[in-house]
């Protein structure tokens, strides 16, 4: 995983159409679905396309990949909660916790503790991943 993550802020020309693509197809796939799914919710959900930065722990990697810093990268989100968000990665990551970085006034960034709780795969290459925010943290 270390030497093919790709951050959003890097993408290509290419990249960054297809990542808009897929955007907008999940918003639409959400608008059909919301009354189903809005009333086994906790928290409404509001739309968000910002860049949000993920970092790996170590500790979800095997013992033989040597790693002893996390791994980050940057993501785009598409929509966000009080107890969660979903994002947009290029290719499937196998990982069930990470540390999500959101920055409502850069260039703080607010740390928080999350839990993958759904993965799927979008388009384009593209997965979906939808993030249960745990709590905060410090870096």
């Amino acid at each position: 995983m270390r030497t093919s993550i790709v951050n959003a802020t890097e993408y290509t020309a290419r990249q960054a159409r297809a990542a808009q693509r897929v955007l907008d197809a999940l918003d639409r796939a959400d608008k059909r679905l919301i009354a189903h799914y809005s009333q086994h919710r906790d928290h409404a959900r509001k739309k968000y396309r910002g860049i949000v930065t993920v970092l790996v722990p170590p500790e979800e990697f095997k013992p033989e990949d040597a790693i002893d810093e996390p791994v980050r990268f940057d993501a785009f989100a598409r929509n966000i909660s009080c107890s969660g968000l979903a994002f947009i990665y290029p290719g499937e990551l196998r990982i069930r916790n990470l540390i999500v970085g959101l920055s409502p006034s850069p260039p703080q960034i607010n740390w928080f503790t999350a839990e993958v709780v759904r993965t799927q795969r979008a388009q384009e290459g593209f997965w979906d991943y939808g993030v249960e925010l745990t709590g905060r943290t410090e870096l």
